[in-house]
């Protein structure tokens, strides 16, 4: 079982992204298998791991499909990186995910990760700096 570590601040421009990164790659250093799960729809974590926004699946896709309970590959969203880190890429279209749409839409994420943290040593969770649904989900 995977330790899910969230870095979140409702302050912009306090270092959530460049400690999400940090602690991402000291764990990977370690050896340990890592998740970085880019929840914030600026991408910063995305482009800080060298990939576009621009990916062809992101976040806020698993999460569409975990809303509607399709059968889907929770791993066809992620990256890989040299350094030894996966990454999730998620940009501005995370902002009109329909989480409220769920039976539980605080547990949407959570739904997605148990699916995937057991591949995993380390998951840690980059949050966007705004009190909404994706953020509860972040923390519940």
């Amino acid at each position: 079982m995977s330790k899910v570590i969230a870095i979140s601040n409702f302050k912009g421009g306090c270092g959530k992204t460049t400690s999400a990164i940090d602690l991402s790659a000291a764990f990977a250093k370690l050896g340990c298998k890592v998740l970085a799960i880019d929840s914030d729809g600026q991408g910063h974590l995305t482009i800080g791991f060298g990939f576009s926004k621009n990916q062809r699946m992101t976040l806020k896709d698993m999460l569409e499909n975990e809303i509607m309970g399709f059968e889907y590959d929770p791993t066809e969203a992620i990256l890989h990186t040299e350094e030894g880190v996966d990454v999730i890429p998620a940009n501005k279209l995370i902002s009109g995910i329909a989480l409220n749409s769920a039976e539980n839409p605080e547990l949407v994420l959570k739904g997605y990760i148990d699916k995937i943290r057991d591949r995993y040593d380390v998951i840690i969770i980059d949050c966007s700096p705004a009190f909404g649904m994706m953020n509860i989900n972040v923390l519940a």
